[in-house]
């Protein structure tokens, strides 16, 4: 079973999908990218087909983010946009964020407010 899950969305076509390098996927982590584009087909995200959200794209993001836990299977979720690629091990930080019983973590922008 997944400890931790890795979420990524795209609707209407905004992002391109970026797989996810095999050598840093993890047996401990679910990967979900939500979508209402029934032609995208992946061999490292378990995709989710949403067709209920109505509105533009940054109105079902919002749906989404109101509804997370109907997506995962875990209680630990790394949200990541849709135009962010991974490349580098989020191992260590998952597992300090789990270690410390942390309720949300944030990225704060270093550019703007």
């Amino acid at each position: 079973m997944a400890k931790y899950t890795v979420l990524t969305f795209n609707f209407d076509g905004y992002e391109i999908m970026h797989e996810i390098p095999k050598e840093l996927m993890r047996d401990e982590a679910e990967y979900i990218y939500v979508t209402n584009d029934h032609t995208l087909k992946s061999d490292t995200w378990t995709i989710i087909y949403e067709d209920s959200f109505t509105g533009d794209g940054f109105d079902k993001v919002c749906q989404l983010r109101r509804n997370i836990f109907n997506y995962i299977n875990t209680d630990i979720v790394l949200r990541i946009d849709g135009s962010v690629m991974l490349n580098a091990d989020i191992t260590p930080i998952m597992d300090f964020f789990d270690r410390g019983r942390y309720d949300i973590g944030l990225l704060i922008s270093p550019v703007r407010c």
